[in-house]
């Protein structure tokens, strides 16, 4: 048999092309077998053909349990029953095969004398017929469809019994090509990309039958091409210009695997440069010389994506990266041992390891919480200075011979934020990869697509790494190695200088920034108090270095020589003790826009804690009353982590109005939602505002522009060396 073929359409199935596709087994899904005669195969049986064939035979076998003389017919199946028996239930496309196609040559009556219990009937598959028949079909529709032969058992009195679907599966050569595409960024006037096809039989590559000489041609309408696989994809291309690109013919010697094509992509071209956007190129195969070799309908896809700029990069130098933020610290155990190393060795730029169990220096996630495995873990890197990001790179090690490293990382995403879109909460996603993971030591890089350069999504001084839940692992723990980037160094050629750093912790143009810091055990306060640079600061656990403190930070002070409470500000402003029989102790500041208190209360609601809030209380509507004319903002040291429910913390509901609003709370798990608040989120400094509700609880017209606020928790997990519990917190306060 001798046929050239090739198709039109686009929608062709290339699992279909594949040419095996095997039946199902399943004994629970069949008619009701209400007759003795049973066929003795399974329900369902795969039947290989190959077009090498002409014809195929086979023998049905059927036993006859009862051994009574009986005459039964091979009936075939409509296509009803074999949608409802096969096909729906296994979510199959079989076709019942044509008449003509098949035959019983002693025909389809089956007949048992007495006694008799077994006999085989033959049946006869016409193969060249029934090729011919699946390339007419895929020449209309652009889909090879697939035959069964459908065979039920039916006596004389038409009552209906077994049943044998054998599915026919036609072994054909194909010519394909070994992958679906390739994205290409125009970098260089001119980029060549090599593009593979082979000879498949069934789904193994196979040497070339004959010499191939293959043309590579658009889709006959293409404009149709384009608008469905736009309707697909996330992003909007338009078809390449044919001025653009230059495209080989497929060729491949006989008898040797596999035939290649070059196609060379232009950026300029002749004086004529390609406008800057997204375009595709969907080539397909043109072969009408080759013989009974399927053509694949399916179109090798390039996208091509011409950048406004040409990039070079290097590797970004670590030396001034700070890991602020993991969500989650590495695996320990109860007693503070175990495996992994801190959120720090992911930037320390040894992968050299060691990387035996006992002295692993990654970062292992904890097994515990477990939902830091089932979600996975995010990071942010401090980068010193704005990058623009051209490639990320990460190292997952595993370790061929130890048990805790056949790990998989799951899904990487990368955000990048300037200053003041990190101060604001605002991220840019950059890239998103699956996981890298190797049995090399070595970093692993991907680059970040040019549009996202363009637009300066990968553009920022913060960089934030999400790691998705984590393909494979062991007892719940992943790891990771290494974080390395590479930033931009040249822009069309001329050298690129990132931004030089501004203030670390930039503030919106007319807010007053209010901060609170316990400073117990730190020895550099001052230094942290000077690069926040607050105007009004809440600071607990003062002792006799305030002074020095204050005077290092450029701001004035008043402070609990007690209880070691103090107000600072950066302009005179009028401070005093609150004191009541010292049951409690906290400073006062009140500046013409609003009242700042610092203090601080034990955790729980113990008869000394409540105490303390109802004197503070007292004193409090005694100078102010329960409607404040200022809004009023309590800068709190809690003590220990606190774990109780939110709304039954007794001292936030301050000398009778309303309980006081947070703002922001630290906390030793991540960044909070508020929201969690109710669940019982541990936090220890805390911000808080009352300002908005009247004592009998209708709202006013308030003092603060709620639009132009936001909170951010400095420096959050790595503070300062020597500190490991308390954290600076401020907010950004927009008064109206």
């Amino acid at each position: 048999m001798k046929r050239s073929v090739s198709f039109i359409m686009l929608g062709a199935s290339v699992a279909m092309l594949a040419g095996v596709v095997s039946c199902k087994k399943a004994d629970e899904i069949k008619p009701e077998e209400n007759l003795p005669t049973k066929f003795q195969d399974d329900s369902f049986v795969d039947v290989e053909l190959s077009t090498d064939d002409a014809e195929y035979t086979g023998s049905i076998s059927i036993k006859n349990e009862n051994g009574k003389a009986v005459t039964y017919t091979l009936d075939i199946m409509s296509q009803q029953d074999l949608d409802d028996y096969y096909n729906s239930p296994y979510d199959a496309d079989y076709k019942v095969i044509p008449e003509g196609l098949y035959e019983f040559p002693d025909g389809a009556a089956v007949s048992f004398a007495s006694g008799e219990t077994e006999k085989g009937v033959a049946y006869t598959i016409d193969v060249e017929g029934l090729f011919d028949k699946m390339i007419e079909e895929g020449e209309t529709s652009g889909v090879i469809p697939e035959y069964a032969l459908p065979i039920q058992l039916v006596d004389d009195e038409e009552n209906e019994g077994s049943l044998l679907i054998y599915c026919l599966n036609v072994k054909y050569n194909r010519f394909s090509f070994t992958s679906e595409g390739t994205h290409i960024d125009l970098e260089e006037a001119q980029t060549p990309v090599e593009i593979a096809a082979s000879v498949y039989s069934g789904t193994d590559q196979v040497v070339n039958p004959v010499a191939i000489e293959a043309e590579l041609v658009l889709p006959e309408d293409s404009e149709t091409w384009l608008s469905e696989y736009n309707a697909a994809s996330a992003k909007q291309y338009q078809l390449l210009p044919a001025e653009f690109y230059e495209v080989g013919k497929l060729s491949g010697e006989a008898s040797v695997q596999g035939s290649k094509a070059t196609l060379t992509l232009y950026r300029s071209k002749d004086g004529e440069i390609l406008p800057i956007g997204n375009y595709v190129l969907p080539l397909k195969i043109k072969a009408e010389s080759l013989t009974d070799i399927v053509i694949d309908p399916e179109p090798y896809v390039v996208t091509v994506t011409n950048p406004s700029h040409i990039y070079e990069s290097a590797e970004i130098d670590k030396a001034k990266w700070t890991v602020i933020y993991a969500s989650a610290e590495s695996r320990r155990d109860g007693n503070g041992g175990g495996e992994g190393a801190g959120a720090e060795s992911l930037i320390d730029g040894n992968i050299d390891g060691p990387y035996d169990y006992e002295s692993v220096q990654c970062w292992v996630s904890p097994v515990w919480p477990r939902d830091v495995f089932d979600s996975g873990a995010a990071f942010i890197i401090d980068l010193g200075e704005e990058q623009m990001i051209a490639s990320t790179g990460l190292m997952n090690y595993l370790h061929a011979a130890d048990y805790w490293y056949r790990n998989e990382l799951g899904k990487s995403t990368w955000y990048a934020a300037t200053e003041s879109e990190y101060l604001s909460g605002t991220w840019k996603e950059f890239a998103s990869y699956d996981y890298v993971n190797s049995t090399d030591i070595q970093v692993s890089w991907s680059d970040v697509e040019a549009e996202n350069i363009d637009n300066g999504n990968s553009r920022g001084r913060y960089v934030k790494l999400v790691l998705g839940k984590p393909v494979k692992g062991n007892d719940g723990i992943f790891m990771l190695h290494e974080i390395s980037l590479k930033g931009v160094t040249t822009i069309d050629g001329s050298a690129y200088n990132p931004a030089p750093a501004t203030e670390k912790y930039q503030k919106p143009a007319g807010a007053v920034r209010i901060m609170t810091y316990d400073i117990v055990n730190n020895s550099s306060a001052a230094s942290v108090i000077s690069e926040i640079k607050p105007d009004y600061a809440g600071i607990q656990t003062v002792g006799e270095s305030l002074d020095d403190v204050a005077s290092a930070a450029g701001l004035s002070a008043k402070y609990s020589d007690n209880a070691g409470h103090a107000v600072l500000a950066n302009s005179s402003v009028k401070t005093e003790i609150l004191k009541k029989d010292g049951s409690f102790e906290a400073a006062l500041m009140e500046t013409d826009k609003c009242i700042i208190i610092s203090t601080s209360f034990q955790t729980g609601e113990s008869e000394s804690n409540k105490a303390q809030v109802s004197e503070l209380s007292k004193a409090l509507v005694e100078k102010y009353g329960t409607n404040p004319e200022k809004p009023v903002f309590l800068m709190c040291d809690c003590g220990d982590p606190f774990g109780y429910n939110f709304a039954n913390i007794y001292w936030l509901k301050l000398w009778g109005w309303r309980p006081l609003n947070q703002l922001y709370a630290t906390t030793y798990t991540g960044t909070i939602d508020p929201a969690k608040h109710e669940a019982g989120m541990n936090c220890i400094d805390c911000v808080f505002v009352w300002e908005y509700w009247s004592y009998d609880g209708t709202q006013t017209d308030g003092y603060i522009d709620y639009r132009n606020l936001f909170t951010f928790h400095a420096d959050y997990k790595y503070p300062v060396e020597g500190t490991d519990v308390h954290y600076p917190v401020f907010v950004d306060i927009t008064f109206k």
